[in-house]
């Protein structure tokens, strides 16, 4: 992984190399969201190495990310959490590298609150997520790995995680 991923929360993620103390480093790559202010980076996390392919990936949340609802004609803020891969060495839109989708399937519920990937909760040597949504409508959810390239549903995932008596339960993790 380089050195420093920095989601602005809007629009853009942008990967720094040579950071250290005494500088903020160089940016050596950006991704963009699929518009302005789809909340494109507000939360990131390393996903290791999901492909193989020698280099780090990423979780890249975009919670504001609107879908047209076709039901009732307007746009829900539904959210998306991205996985994406390889070496990120010049700029490129979120579709240019995606690898996995997972969308959001109800108005308001902002997918992508927050996304950790630490570990393998199930112990079959594959990197797990856990994403954090809008906790009012619905509970944080659990994928295991690993993840099918393509469009996954929140819905279709392993684990929602239930409600705790603290209301705000899906927002960090």
């Amino acid at each position: 992984l380089p050195d420093l991923v920095v989601g602005d929360g809007s629009y853009r993620v942008s990967i720094y190399s040579d950071f250290d103390e005494d500088s903020f480093g160089v940016r050596t790559a950006s991704i963009t969201g699929s518009g302005p202010a789809v909340g494109l980076g507000y939360a990131v996390s390393d996903a290791g190495d999901v492909n193989d392919d020698g280099y780090g990936d990423l979780f890249i949340s975009e919670k504001d990310l609107a879908i047209y609802d076709e039901f009732t004609g307007t746009l829900s803020y539904a959210g998306a959490v991205h996985l994406v891969t390889g070496q990120f060495l010049e700029s490129a839109t979120i579709e240019d590298v995606v690898h996995t989708t997972i969308a959001g399937h109800m108005a308001h519920l902002h997918l992508g609150q927050d996304v950790e990937s630490d570990g393998d909760i199930d112990g079959d040597g594959y990197r797990d997520v856990l994403l954090g949504l809008n906790s009012q409508l619905s509970e944080p959810r659990l994928l295991y790995g690993p993840l099918d390239a393509g469009v996954l549903n929140v819905d279709d995932s392993d684990v929602a995680i239930g409600l705790t008596d603290h209301f705000e339960v899906g927002y960090e993790f």
